[in-house]
C-alpha cells in the first residue's frame, strides 16, 4: 500500500489519499484480515455514532443555553454552500469537513475569516489539491515504469483522482460535515429541523479523530 502522500496547503486545508495495491494470490490471507478489520471498523464508526448521539442528548437535556463547539456529520455529502446556506445565524460556522474511504480533509476558519471568504478559499484550495495530486501519481508513474503492481494502483488512483474533478468542477465542493460554535439548544433545534445531519458530535479538544463517513 502506498502511504504518506499528505498534501497540506497552509493551515487551513488539508487532504491525504491511499492508494491499494492490486490483489494477488501470495496475499489472500492479508486481504481476508484487511475485510475483517474493515467490517471491525464498520462496528466501531456505528458505537461511534450512537455514543456521539447519546452525548449529545444529555448536553442538550442538561445544559441546553451552553455554548459548545461541534461537528454536524450529514447522512449524505452535499454542496458546501448548500449547507452553508442552512445553517441558522444562531450558530458560527468554523469549518468543514470532506472525505472518503480514501480520501479525507477538511477546512478551519482562521481567525476574523469570514465564512464566505473561507468557502471561495476552501473550493480553490481542493482544486489545487486534486490538480497537484493527479500530478504526482503521473510522477510515481514515470519513476517507476517497471513496477507493473504500483502502475495499477496509481492508473486507478489517476481514474479515481479524475472523478473527483470531473465532480469538483460539475457540482462543486461537496462536504459531509460541519464544525458548529453555538448554544447547545440551538444546534439541537438545527439537527432536529434538517434531516441531512446525521449525527453531532461534541468537539474534544485533547483527541483529533477522523470523520464520520456517510453511510459508515
Amino acid at each position: 500500500m502506498i502511504q504518506g502522500m499528505k498534501c497540506a496547503f497552509g493551515a487551513t486545508l488539508t487532504a491525504c489519499m491511499l492508494i491499494a495495491t492490486p490483489l494477488s494470490a501470495q496475499n489472500a490471507d492479508r486481504a481476508e484480515r484487511g475485510r475483517s478489520a474493515a467490517s471491525e471498523l464498520r462496528e466501531d464508526m456505528g458505537q461511534r455514532v450512537r455514543s456521539a448521539a447519546s452525548e449529545f442528548r444529555e448536553a442538550v437535556r442538561n445544559r441546553p443555553n451552553q455554548s459548545a463547539r461541534a461537528v454536524a456529520y450529514l447522512t449524505n455529502s452535499m454542496g458546501v454552500r448548500e449547507v452553508q446556506a442552512r445553517v441558522p445565524r444562531g450558530l458560527a460556522i468554523r469549518g468543514f469537513r470532506h472525505g472518503s474511504e480514501i480520501n479525507s480533509g477538511g477546512y478551519t476558519l482562521a481567525p476574523g475569516e469570514s465564512v464566505d471568504d473561507a468557502v471561495a478559499s476552501y473550493e480553490r484550495d481542493h482544486s489545487l489539491f486534486l490538480a497537484v495530486r493527479s500530478e504526482q501519481m503521473r510522477s510515481l508513474l514515470e519513476a517507476e515504469p517497471g513496477d507493473e503492481g504500483m502502475a495499477t494502483a496509481v492508473q486507478e488512483g489517476l481514474r479515481l483522482n479524475q472523478q473527483r474533478e470531473d465532480d469538483f468542477y460539475q457540482h462543486g465542493l461537496r462536504i459531509i460535515g460541519v464544525e458548529l460554535e453555538g448554544r447547545l439548544r440551538d444546534m439541537e433545534q438545527f439537527r432536529s429541523s434538517n434531516g441531512f445531519v446525521r449525527v453531532i458530535e461534541l468537539r474534544d479538544e485533547n483527541k483529533a479523530r477522523p470523520a464520520i463517513l456517510p453511510n459508515r
